[in-house]
């Protein structure tokens, strides 16, 4: 294979955005995959995009999330065009709900800043909620909207992506596991039946680590257990999120129940007490939902960082190297935004936005945000 001008490790949403922009930006680019195209976290994710209703404090990580969230629709399409496959993006809006009065204190708490920061939202009465929404519990004791939050396919957007990203140049590989990277004159990347050379990389690998990077790459798998039962009248428009799960209407006719976060290393699967932790959480806020048929039911690995926000930008001893990783919950919101900064980046031009809170050497001072 060729020498190219950057080579993405992990072709999961951020390695496929990052290399969909690289390409058009006329690089020679190649994604490496481990297992098939999209098929780890991005492929398990609910594909909420809900910068504002799931923000617990004000600060970087909530303006990067708002910052990705603004570009959304401008980028799907730019996707949808270059791919020619949909994508699914729904402007729904997201209702957030408080069973218990402690609940809603803590509610108002974070609508306080967030009134401040701009963000739209309004407060509803129960009864109007429930109105609108018949679907939802009717011991709810509060309820706000969040109109401009959005959700999209997830699966339907890594597929996009793949053919959007080969469309434009890029080179993708599957199954085509990067044991290690070589960092001297050349970046080499060394796979059980290759070695492929490149001027930049980009470390997308999820919850997975990579062996030769200038530091060890902190991240840790997280396992995530969903499923997704049919839609029953009458029909959720919303997303809906409350402290123990969420709900997540899909245009398929799919209603998505989640989720769990669970140390459970690299084990995958679904476990009857992480269905009946999803279940629980689920049926307090839509109790209708009891007799739904489930149609499905996955588990997925979500790479977390040690302090919750995501690792982003180049390696401050080989700047040849940045990193996209960490990204936790974030991942699919994220992607726009990182499309862009890491596509800049391996252009070699200036990076538009102030990376020093998301950079890797905040934890070899051993500080957090």
């Amino acid at each position: 294979m060729r020498p190219v001008d950057l080579a993405v490790v992990g072709g999961g949403v951020l390695g496929l955005a990052i290399a969909h922009r690289a390409a058009r930006e006329g690089l020679a680019v190649a994604v490496f995959e481990r297992d098939a195209l999209g098929a780890a976290a991005s492929w398990a994710a609910a594909g909420m995009l809900c910068a504002a209703a799931e923000a617990d404090t004000p600060g970087p990580f909530f303006d990067l999330l708002r910052s990705a969230a603004r570009r959304y629709g401008d980028w799907v399409a730019e996707v949808e065009a270059d791919g020619g496959l949909a994508v699914d993006y729904v402007r729904c809006g997201t209702w957030v709900v408080a069973r218990t009065q402690k609940e809603a204190a803590r509610v108002e708490d974070r609508i306080r800043w967030q009134t401040a920061a701009g963000v739209r939202l309004e407060r509803i009465e129960v009864a109007e909620a429930r109105r609108l929404e018949p679907l939802l519990a009717e011991d709810l004791v509060a309820t706000w909207l969040y109109p401009d939050d959005h959700q999209v396919d997830n699966r339907r957007l890594v597929r996009a992506l793949a053919a959007a990203a080969a469309r434009v140049g890029a080179r993708l590989l599957a199954s085509a596991a990067v044991e290690r990277v070589e960092l001297g004159e050349d970046v080499a990347l060394h796979l059980p039946d290759r070695r492929v050379t490149a001027r930049r990389i980009v470390v997308a690998t999820g919850a997975w680590p990579l062996r030769g990077l200038p530091r060890p790459l902190p991240v840790r798998p997280v396992r995530g257990q969903l499923l997704a039962v049919e839609r029953v009248p009458p029909a959720l428009h919303r997303i809906v999120v409350g402290s123990a799960g969420y709900l997540v209407p899909r245009p398929d006719g799919r209603v998505l129940l989640g989720t769990t976060v669970e140390e459970a290393g690299y084990r995958l699967g679904v476990t009857p007490t992480g269905l009946a932790t999803i279940l629980r959480g689920a049926l307090s806020l839509a109790p209708a939902l009891a007799d739904a048929p489930v149609v499905e039911t996955w588990s997925g690995l979500r790479p977390g960082s040690p302090d919750g926000w995501p690792i982003l930008g180049p390696d401050p001893s080989d700047p040849r190297v940045f990193y996209a990783a960490g990204a936790f919950r974030n991942g699919i919101l994220l992607a726009p935004l990182v499309a862009e900064l890491g596509a800049t980046w391996a252009a070699e031009r200036p990076v538009p936005l102030d990376l020093e809170p998301f950079r890797i050497e905040r934890f070899a001072s051993g500080s957090t945000p």
